[in-house]
């Protein structure tokens, strides 16, 4: 039986207008969600079809993945909802595509409470989050599992 498809949600009405907005030269691939900062918006281009999941580029626009499930029937949105739940250290439940559900750009919204990592961080780590913030930590992440080979998709 195949692992359960993680919600994949609309957002609400009244926040729409703030947080799914295509990308423009002024957005960054990751950014606090205002007012509380409590939630990132992390700004994906998605290359489905692939051989494997992987990150292929890191660049102040977005993130540029693949996923191995193809564009069809939302099986796209949901590899990407699960592959970065699995690369941020996240509960899939805690992260919802928000923009992008019939597009190649893609808006996911993250919990940062959610981060298995935010909560326990120790010694080094717990000084780097004081020091340069979530956001730099969740890019610091991602990079360290960028594969830069383009794949077909």
């Amino acid at each position: 039986m195949p692992p359960p498809r993680p919600r994949i949600r609309p957002p609400p009405s009244s926040s729409s207008s703030t947080i799914s907005n295509t990308n423009t030269p002024s957005q960054t691939a990751i950014t606090l969600i205002p007012p509380t900062n409590t939630q990132l918006r992390l700004n994906l281009h998605v290359k489905p079809n692939a051989s494997q999941g992987r990150i292929i580029s890191v660049n102040p626009e977005n993130i540029t993945i693949s996923i191995s499930e193809a564009a069809r029937d939302g099986e796209a949105n949901v590899g990407v909802v699960a592959f970065i739940a699995e690369v941020l250290g996240a509960r899939k439940s805690d992260m919802q595509l928000i923009s992008g559900f019939k597009s190649r750009d893609k808006v996911v919204r993250v919990e940062v409470e959610g981060l298995k990592w935010f909560g326990r961080a120790r010694g080094k780590e717990k000084e780097d989050l004081k020091e340069v913030g979530v956001v730099e930590m969740v890019l610091r992440r991602l990079r360290e599992r960028v594969d830069g080979e383009e794949e077909g998709g």
